[in-house]
């Protein structure tokens, strides 16, 4: 007879996006929910609370950002969750008519910019990749990211910048992985890549997660598209190392009973 498998009962921490939360029967969250908004075309959509503020998919509203209050549109109808482990930043109110075409004007100049900032780093034959032009709602600064493997004197091309769009401009480096975050693709796994999809941050991933996860030790078939190694192996590797050392104990265990019967 084989050794009967101990089934643990766990209280599993889900993550879903950003956003944090233990099973729950009864959510518990007040106000008309949590929703998702986007801020630029094929970018991240971010969780926002909505308390207190009747919002709807397909509005336009004025969010908390990073960068200041910012307006994107509503991607999803409000759904609730249970109780977060994080705080969310939160929908300030709808947007104006004003604000919103005020927004459409800024994804024009952001295009426009995009496109003369990639025609002078030709020109200037600067070893650098443009990836994402965005500037801020009160037009006070643009934030040009790129990605070079090495140091780039770009001291021209913001001179450059400068007189062509009249605003202070923030030439902002990226590693790989970012880029990938900023640009989007499909994952191994057919679905959207995580990294674009809802990871917000970036853990350190090494080969020895895929050998406990017993995976292929080639990085060819576990690198993502960044060429990097694919992200998800960290989302099951605690998990892993846990069954590994509860089944050596067991092993152990067996063993010294061996032993005790045999004496």
């Amino acid at each position: 007879m084989g050794k009967k498998q101990q089934v643990r009962k766990k209280k599993i921490d889900v993550t879903t996006y950003s956003t944090k939360f233990f099973s729950n029967p009864e959510p518990e969250l007040n106000g008309s929910g949590i929703v998702e908004v986007l801020f630029r075309p094929g970018a991240q959509h971010l969780h926002f609370e909505g308390k207190g503020i009747e919002v709807k998919k397909g509005m336009y509203v004025m969010a908390e950002t990073e960068t200041g209050n910012e307006v994107g549109i509503v991607t999803c109808h409000p759904f609730r969750i249970a109780n977060t482990l994080e705080k969310l930043p939160k929908i300030i109110r709808i947007a104006t008519d004003e604000e919103v075409t005020k927004y459409q004007e800024i994804l024009q100049t952001e295009n426009d910019a995009m496109a003369y900032c990639k025609e002078s780093i030709n020109e200037l034959r600067l070893k650098m990749k443009l990836t994402q032009v965005r500037m801020l709602f009160d037009g006070s600064k643009m934030i040009f990211s790129y990605y070079a493997s090495e140091r780039v004197d770009f001291r021209e091309l913001v001179k450059k910048l400068v007189s062509q769009l009249k605003v202070r401009v923030e030439m902002r480096q990226i590693g790989i992985r970012h880029e990938a975050k900023m640009l989007g693709s499909i994952g191994l796994c057919g679905y959207e890549t995580c990294c674009s999809a809802f990871l917000s941050c970036f853990d350190p991933i090494s080969m020895k997660m895929a050998k406990a996860q017993n995976l292929p030790l080639n990085p060819a078939k576990i690198s993502g598209r960044c060429g990097r190694l694919i992200c998800c192996l960290t989302y099951e590797y605690k998990s892993y190392l846990e069954e590994q050392s509860s089944a050596q104990s067991d092993v152990k265990d067996e063993e010294d009973q061996e032993k005790h019967d045999q004496t």
